[in-house]
């Protein structure tokens, strides 16, 4: 159970931060050995990278493990034990300080879990003070870690972790506030639009812009590139639409490996030639909104449909 009465916004005691750094450490080194194999193998099935991995200290716990609460800074001896199931960790870290453990036990179900004593946090927010002028606001850690992996180097991406409470995103929000423009990236579904109208509440300057569904039962941003997507085509049509402008060499980095059709309505628009023509294809969802009417890409890769960017389509029929 994370913590979130009026001193949660407190990164946890010196002792819960040394017990949670001992096991985080310990997690991580079972995770690059043997015991750890399937747990990566894991990770890697999800899409996720090496560099993300080990950039946010996952790890994995090989066994259920019951520590004394003295251990963690937590009561007394009388206390329950703290309970660090077996599974993949998820650490929060913010300013080098630990907030919270997330451990997410997998197979055919998973399950996520917090370490008792942490604290609710906006995974993330030391990165804000003084970075870009765009945030992207994703649903949970997995989608913040595949957030990262393909957009982090265009925008900052945070999360709260799946905690919505009003006290912790008007603390949080401070972080919020100060950038320029705030992309909320919940899924389109009732309990998505949910979240982007009360985070709305607090960050004036925000924008929902729904994840697609390319494949019945997906609900979050990591379902949508395991079904295909393209996570840079859909923020860079994102922002095309908002007219929100980044930095010329972000801009660039972005599109370069994107694909782009060569109609000159196009080409003005991104400024950015592609020498090969765009196909028609009915076999996958738009990207943007996962209709399936006729769209045209090149390479297979990026895709729109006519009702979402109508040049794109309408330039190569």
């Amino acid at each position: 159970m994370i913590n979130q009465t009026m001193n949660a916004f407190q990164a946890p005691a010196q002792a819960w931060q040394e017990a949670a750094s001992q096991f985080i450490e310990c997690c991580e080194e079972k995770l690059w050995s043997d015991d750890g194999r399937q747990a990566l193998e894991y990770l890697h099935s999800l899409g996720l990278q090496v560099k993300v991995i080990q950039d946010n200290h996952l790890g994995y716990n090989p066994q259920d493990r019951y520590d004394a609460p003295l251990q963690w800074g937590l009561g007394d001896e009388g206390q329950p034990s703290i309970w660090l199931p077996k599974g993949i960790t998820l650490p929060c870290f913010i300013a080098q300080q630990r907030w919270y453990i997330k451990i997410r036990s997998y197979g055919a179900f998973h399950k996520d879990m917090h370490v008792k004593g942490g604290r609710p946090a906006l995974v993330g927010a030391d990165k804000l003070v003084g970075c870009r002028s765009v945030a992207l606001v994703v649903d949970g850690e997995f989608d913040r870690l595949i957030a990262q992996q393909f957009v982090g180097r265009f925008v900052d991406v945070v999360s709260f972790g799946n905690v919505y409470s009003r006290p912790v995103v008007d603390y949080w929000k401070k972080f919020l506030l100060p950038v320029k423009t705030v992309l909320l990236a919940f899924s389109a579904d009732e309990l998505g639009i949910k979240h982007s109208q009360f985070l709305r509440q607090f960050v004036p300057q925000s924008y929902p812009i729904p994840i697609p569904v390319l494949k019945s039962g997906n609900t979050n941003m990591l379902d949508y590139v395991l079904a295909g997507g393209n996570l840079r085509s859909w923020l860079l049509y994102h922002l095309d639409l908002l007219g929100i402008v980044l930095p010329a060499t972000d801009s660039q980095s972005l599109a370069a490996d994107e694909p782009h059709a060569e109609g000159k309505t196009v080409l003005v628009k991104l400024n950015q030639a592609h020498e090969q023509p765009w196909k028609l294809d009915i076999s996958r969802p738009c990207f943007a909104c996962g209709g399936t009417n006729f769209r045209a890409y090149p390479n297979g890769d990026g895709h729109f449909c006519a009702t979402c960017h109508p040049v794109y389509c309408e330039d190569n029929n």
